[in-house]
């Protein structure tokens, strides 16, 4: 399933903050065929650029239903799956410094909230429960800056976080991924219908920084090989007297890594496409389809895994709580305008339906 421009969760829908993407953006003519078109074509520098005391808030939305097939030593086999899990979780970040050419050094990330709703169907009736958990990273809070000297992000535990291990929080402190550093970015400056490769180290990057907290850090100690990707401008558009231009990529790669001796492979491709904010200069919105194809041997047994991943990125600027509670406010206003409306039309004339 793909969506669409702004497939935001049903509660951010009211938002009256001017999304950061509407669906009546119009795109500016991309068919410049000929290369002595393409040679004339609008360059644009596509880096990142952050102020100082800015606080964004992350809402990812993801769909994953799955279906495993399990051998036991004596040649049986039980199939088991169905289940949807979808997952709604909420971070938020702060820029504490910034470097002059406008690249983050330091900020805080809070892990707002949370959670997953499993819906089961019963092979039998055909019906299906549903369970609700919720993240236990919720109110976690830890502060990074960049070590120039090693090239590398170094993080600190400071506060939330009461029902995680300790090594859990350091391995979030280690390796999470920065929502300040987009590496599907090309690293250059682009014109509509240019392409490029991804190197290695940028594959595994692209495909554990989707990844909720959690599984974030079980796969990214994961040996990964074949990554092969590459990224592509597909249009420039415009809404509300903001440019965007869309981008798309493909990735793809094998996880070949052994685990509490179960041997885990098989294949793993990302397709999606994500929209940069040439004014504001940051990516604003991201939607994924993760597709997953793993075996596992060990033990005398053999496990196949296959599922389908559909995750939605949107990024907004301010606190989560005021975002939410202004997307409930807006929710509610729309209702109740819902209402009066079935009510003044109830005796109204049906109309007819266009042509």
């Amino acid at each position: 399933m793909k969506k669409t421009l702004l497939a935001i969760p049903a509660f951010m829908a009211a938002l009256a903050i001017a999304p950061m993407v509407s669906t009546s953006v119009h795109a500016q003519d991309a068919d410049k065929g000929d290369s002595a078109e393409k040679a004339d074509a609008k360059s644009y520098d596509l880096l990142q650029k952050w102020e100082k005391g800015d606080i964004f808030s992350l809402f990812r939305n993801s769909t994953a239903t799955s279906k495993q097939v399990i051998t036991m030593p004596d040649g049986t086999e039980n199939e088991q799956g169905g289940d949807i899990e979808s997952e709604e979780d909420v971070s938020q970040f702060e820029i504490l410094e910034v470097a002059e050419d406008g690249s983050v050094t330091k900020l805080s990330i809070l892990w707002h909230s949370g959670s997953k709703l499993t819906t089961t169907p019963d092979p039998v009736t055909g019906e299906s429960s549903e369970d609700t958990t919720e993240s236990e990273y919720t109110g976690l809070k830890i502060t990074y800056t960049w070590d120039e000297d090693s090239k590398a992000w170094t993080g600190e535990h400071d506060e939330g976080g009461e029902d995680l291990t300790e090594a859990q929080i350091n391995d979030l402190a280690k390796n999470q991924q920065m929502p300040i550093t987009d590496v599907r970015l090309p690293g250059k400056a682009v014109a509509v219908g240019d392409e490029w490769e991804y190197e290695e180290d940028i594959i595994k990057t692209i495909f554990t920084s989707m990844l909720p907290a959690e599984a974030e850090a079980q796969l990214g100690s994961m040996t990964m090989t074949e990554r092969k990707g590459s990224g592509k401008v597909e249009e420039a558009m415009e809404a509300d007297g903001i440019e965007y231009l869309k981008l798309s990529f493909s990735v793809s790669m094998k996880i070949d890594t052994e685990q509490q001796g179960m041997k885990l492979s098989g294949p793993i491709t990302v397709d999606g496409e994500f929209y940069f904010d040439l004014t504001n200069h940051r990516v604003v919105e991201s939607t994924e389809v993760v597709g997953v194809e793993i075996n596992v041997e060990g033990q005398g047994m053999k496990i196949s895994v296959n599922a389908d991943v559909d995750q939605s990125r949107i990024l907004y600027k301010g606190k989560a709580d005021d975002l939410l509670a202004e997307a409930k406010k807006a929710e509610e206003e729309a209702e109740g305008d819902d209402e009066g409306d079935s009510e003044d039309k109830e005796d109204a004339p049906a109309t007819p339906e266009k042509k």
